[in-house]
């Protein structure tokens, strides 16, 4: 995975994450002297099923094909952990080398793979230490792991302590954690084991998922950083100067009434229980030409009056109500819990992958970040404004928020998503507001300034 540095990012530099770009080339050119431990979860939950297949299987083709894409020279070495005893026997220290570290032309990983029956607990920890006591008395050496999981730690171990003391004993070390169909996405219990180590956390929710989260380690790992320039060129921009829309959009079951150009501000308002997944929504607005081929930013300025209580604004990119892309950010103002949230939404054949976070909550009740504030961040969110942002790094997106005068305009409070990746996404650029449930009231949404900047190197 290349991770971007850009020298020079001109407007949008100041909110919008660069994230990464990942290439799924089916060979790889280069050479690497790297080598890298796959630690791999062959416990009793990955029997369960994802698109009709055993996460197991998914899991193991996923690592024999990345192996396989790996540049000539790269060492591999195979922990496992949960395939030797029954669950119910609960033995947590069902750990094993599989397979010491050689060349990826030598490795028989394939074949001890396919020797494997998950069966047990899910010794996370323990794994952990294993894999760091081995490689001490192993004549070849690791500080980049890959750690693939379906689930938390059962043996009643601490994997953020674990990983920060190995982190203490090796400062070189990286483990890479890529959850894999997770309850909960954002889970820190293995979020954390990256976070100290200095690793990666991905989520994949499928087998496309899986393939390009492993594609991207494996490239971060084998590939050395590289400091490029990114160049920005303008797409489309408009700060709704004009009396009239640029002719670019085009506005789907439009509905006039709802929506005006005034005081440089496109204004519209909606009490309309509707969002992408709908087929019939109404003041859709949607650019008639298609987003860069390659990288791009977009950024929404944006006011926005929260008067429902189930405030819904959406925009990313649709194909139809069973295959999109998008940011959401909405509110939930009830009497006992008001509470403002935002993230990315992916569905894809109707299913649906989310990187959701709280941005304020007033009250326990509706959990955390707790903030006294959350009236004032109401209020800031319809005088000041928010800057909204979605960003496309090879097959990865994340989205970046500004409250823009929250607690000040010098130093406003920001929030960013965890990536998700898509292979083959929509390319119509869509947004629209309205409510997630039928409700009094309607939201209203005053758009200063839309940007689409696309992003190439040197």
């Amino acid at each position: 995975m290349r991770f971007y540095k850009a020298s020079r990012l001109l407007t949008l530099s100041s909110y919008l994450a660069l994230g990464m770009s990942v290439s799924l080339a089916p060979a790889w050119t280069k050479t690497s002297t790297e080598n890298i431990i796959f630690i791999f979860d062959a416990s009793n939950s990955m029997w369960g099923q994802v698109e009709g297949k055993t996460k197991f299987q998914i899991a193991k083709t996923a690592v024999e094909d990345t192996i396989d894409s790996l540049p000539v020279g790269t060492g591999v070495g195979l922990v496992a952990y949960g395939h030797q005893h029954s669950f119910r026997l609960q033995r947590c220290d069902d750990i094993e080398v599989l397979s010491n570290i050689v060349s990826k032309s030598d490795s028989d990983i394939s074949i001890k793979l396919g020797r494997i029956r998950p069966n047990g607990q899910t010794p996370i920890s323990a794994a952990l230490i294993r894999t760091f006591e081995w490689l001490q008395t192993s004549q070849n050496q690791s500080t980049d792991w890959v750690l693939i999981s379906d689930g938390l730690e059962s043996c009643e171990g601490n994997p953020c302590e674990v990983a920060a003391g190995l982190s203490q004993k090796n400062v070189d070390l990286k483990v890479h954690v890529i959850g894999y169909a997770l309850e909960n996405e954002t889970d820190d219990s293995l979020k954390c084991i990256a976070e100290e180590t200095g690793g990666t956390f991905s989520n994949a929710g499928n087998s496309d998922d899986l393939i390009v989260a492993l594609a991207a380690v494996s490239q971060e790992i084998t590939e050395p950083e590289l400091e490029t320039t990114l160049i920005e060129k303008s797409f489309f921009e408009d700060d709704f100067e004009d009396s009239r829309l640029k002719p670019d959009w085009v506005i789907r079951n439009a509905k006039p009434p709802d929506f005006i150009l005034e005081d440089s501000s496109l204004l519209v308002v909606s009490g309309q229980n509707q969002a992408f997944k709908d087929s019939d929504p109404t003041n859709l607005f949607t650019l008639g030409l298609e987003l860069p081929k390659n990288d791009w930013d977009i950024s929404i300025e944006a006011r926005f009056q929260l008067s429902s209580g189930r405030d819904l604004f959406e925009f990313g990119l649709l194909n139809d109500p069973e295959n999109y892309f998008s940011v959401q950010f909405w509110s939930n103002l009830g009497d006992w819990c008001k509470e403002i949230s935002y993230g990315l939404l992916k569905r894809s054949g109707g299913q649906d992958t989310t990187a959701y976070q709280k941005i304020s909550a007033s009250s326990s009740v509706c959990g955390a970040p707790l903030n006294p504030d959350t009236d004032l961040i109401i209020n800031s969110i319809f005088e000041d404004g928010v800057k909204i942002g979605l960003s496309k790094r090879g097959r990865e997106y994340r989205s970046t928020l500004i409250l823009s005068g929250y607690p000040n305009s010098e130093n406003p409070l920001s929030f960013e998503t965890e990536p998700l990746s898509m292979l083959n996404p929509p390319k119509t650029f869509a947004m629209q507001i309205g409510t997630y449930q039928d409700t009094d009231g309607e939201i209203a949404a005053y758009f200063d300034r839309i940007e689409i900047t696309g992003l190439s190197s040197e």
